[in-house]
């Protein structure tokens, strides 16, 4: 019977996950209001499962408690593990490279449409830790001969 534990685990990530992808596309407010939230629920679900998995096997009041143990632990575990790994990306070296907030170049037509018009579009479109923070306008996006872009000239035009 703990395929049945499994199995509620499954069918509990997979509603959720159906559930981001759904807000992520139908109202994106809704889900950046939500945030890391959806995966909790991932995790409270795992940790609701242990009792009806105890419940479902009979085991003795012992048996119960060790495993409710044991998973509790295993979960402080994976809170700590996840904490640390969190704290070490917030530490890290970053290469100057990818530093700072994301920038986006526009080669805008004409009549070009506004800044505030072009952040609308971007915010329905990507997750929010992905969203561009500033917008610069420039005539043509310079490329070498192979077509790369170069980055280097993009960034020079922005210091002007």
């Amino acid at each position: 019977m703990a395929g049945l534990g499994v199995v509620f685990i499954g069918l509990v990530s997979l509603s959720v996950q159906g559930v981001d992808t759904i807000l992520r596309k139908v109202n994106p407010a809704l889900f950046k209001a939500f945030g890391v939230y959806l995966v909790l629920v991932i995790a409270n679900c795992i940790a609701i499962a242990v009792p009806l998995i105890l419940a479902d096997n009979e085991y003795t009041a012992f048996e119960s408690l060790a495993l409710a143990f044991g998973a509790g632990l295993g979960f402080l575990i994976a809170l700590f593990l996840m904490s640390s790994a969190r704290e070490k990306l917030e530490l890290a070296n970053v290469p100057p490279t990818f530093k700072g907030l994301p920038i986006a170049f526009v080669v805008a037509s004409d009549p070009a449409p506004d800044e505030a018009a072009i952040k609308a579009h971007i915010d329905t479109q990507l997750a929010h830790y992905k969203q561009i923070h500033q917008i610069h306008f420039v005539d043509e996006i310079p490329k070498s001969a192979s077509g790369k872009i170069l980055r280097r000239l993009l960034r020079d035009q922005m210091k002007k």
